[in-house]
């Protein structure tokens, strides 16, 4: 990457006389540094870039408006201001660039002369011809949509991070089976779609029972088959099975007979992925 060296310079000793030259290899070396950012985050320093705002409203057409905003393209940074017009008979909406220039310009040279130096670069979008602009106004890549691209999972991950997580919710108990004083089975769903269960069954009901129901949003992934399951122990009896039923009313069972109805079985730790997040 081009660099300016000024370990040269020294206050009151060694100033530096700025050519055209050296101005030159400090916009190329911030240049080359921009678009290498862009082409990091997988985009094409060649396309207009949306990096923020400048939303285009077709949905009026032949009317477009645009919103304030700031774009990436060849190099450069353009500031995007808001916009509103009715594109011409066979028309269409364009991006061009537009160049002015500060009231401090322009600047005198050594010679005597000025020119304007100072240039303010503006993306505009306006009526124009398809493929007569520097694009056309759907032409563009969105800075967002090329970082959650480069992402993949990750970026689907930080989404769904961003959802609440339900509060816990009693499981309404079936076939005799009974709330342990102090650990009341509930569920609930957290924000990257798995469900939960915690608490406690107290003394037992008989063979293979229904122990609770699901509501719909809380059943498990229908590509599971029969649903997961999931070993708990039994008091003194051999180890059961609690099963979790992803068809009709969502239920979760135990598998099994012989029940010491005197023991208390955990749910801590039940944890599945839904159908429907």
């Amino acid at each position: 990457m081009k660099k300016t060296d000024l370990s040269n310079v020294e206050a009151n000793v060694r100033g530096l006389i700025l050519e055209d030259k050296t101005l030159q290899h400090i916009f190329e070396s911030y240049q080359e540094g921009f678009e290498a950012l862009l082409k990091a985050l997988n985009c094409d320093p060649a396309e207009i870039t949306i990096l923020s705002g400048a939303i285009v409203d077709d949905s009026a057409d032949p009317d477009f408006t645009v919103t304030a905003g700031w774009a990436a393209y060849q190099g450069e940074i353009f500031q995007i201001d808001v916009g509103a017009f009715t594109a011409g008979g066979g028309e269409t909406a364009v991006w061009n660039i537009e160049t002015t220039y500060p009231a401090s310009d322009p600047v005198k040279f050594d010679d005597g002369n000025e020119f304007n130096i100072n240039q303010i670069r503006k993306l505009i979008l306006e009526s124009g011809v398809a493929g007569t602009g520097e694009k056309d106004w759907d032409d563009t890549q969105s800075l967002n949509d090329r970082i959650y691209s480069l992402l993949g999972i990750a970026g689907d991950l930080a989404l769904k991070a961003n959802k609440a997580q339900s509060d816990w919710i009693d499981l309404t108990l079936q076939n005799g089976w009974a709330t342990n004083t102090g650990k009341t089975p509930q569920y609930r769903k957290d924000e990257f779609g798995m469900v939960h269960l915690r608490g406690a069954l107290g003394a037992g009901s008989s063979t293979d029972s229904i122990i609770a129901t699901l509501p719909a949003g809380y059943r498990p992934d229908t590509g599971s088959g029969a649903g997961p399951s999931f070993p708990v122990s039994f008091g003194a009896v051999a180890v059961k099975r609690i099963q979790i039923g992803t068809s009709g009313a969502g239920v979760i069972s135990m598998n099994g007979s012989d029940y010491d109805t005197a023991a208390d079985i955990s749910l801590d730790g039940i944890s599945f992925s839904v159908d429907d997040y």
